[in-house]
């Protein structure tokens, strides 16, 4: 049970989402150019569109503070890091290294 709630105090306090919505905010990938992404938050799961073609959806694994805690659809884990003060979040591959930084939006 600790988990479950663990995993729900995580959802509330990393997307300020309703589950379903779409919204647009600026993404990079390796610290390339900003591009237009649609975040979708669906509760367990949030997909990233982006706007030059690729699509993913991540799913929770568990808390902030666990080493990993978002997996992918081809099954890559992540580390989801929530930019509290700023807004955004990032994302970090733990077998690659890759990363995915996202800017908060303004409501």
């Amino acid at each position: 049970m600790k988990f479950l709630a663990a995993i729900a105090v995580a959802l509330l306090s990393a997307s300020p989402t309703l589950a379903g919505e779409r919204r647009l905010q600026p993404c990079q990938y390796n610290s390339g150019k900003w591009i237009q992404v649609r975040s979708i938050d669906n509760g367990s799961t949030f997909t990233l569109e982006w706007d030059d073609g690729p699509r993913m959806s991540y799913t929770w694994r568990g808390s902030n503070l666990d080493h990993w805690n978002v997996t992918d659809t081809k099954g890559g884990r992540w580390h989801y890091t929530d930019h509290r003060n700023q807004g955004g979040f990032t994302l970090m591959n733990i077998n690659n290294g890759n990363q995915i930084k996202c800017l908060g939006v303004k409501r």
